[in-house]
């Protein structure tokens, strides 16, 4: 060990912060989806960017967005 640093460590709440950013998103109207398989992502000849076609357990749907996240853990 060359070095070793003392550093504050500082702890959060995920539930919390998981309930603010759930508010913030449905606060500017973004749509999350859960639990769902893409099968399909295509330039959009439409005025939004790109089609994303997914299926779950309820739904196969096509949407038609400016922007996609994927957030996979």
């Amino acid at each position: 060990i060359e070095k070793a640093y003392k550093v504050k460590e500082y702890a959060f709440n995920a539930f919390i912060l998981a309930d603010i950013l759930k508010r913030q998103l449905a606060e500017r109207n973004v749509d999350v989806v859960y639990n769902s398989r893409v099968s399909k992502i295509l330039k959009s000849t439409s005025k939004r960017k790109v089609s994303v076609e997914y299926s779950n357990d309820k739904e196969s749907k096509i949407i038609y967005a400016d922007k996609v996240f994927n957030c996979t853990y």
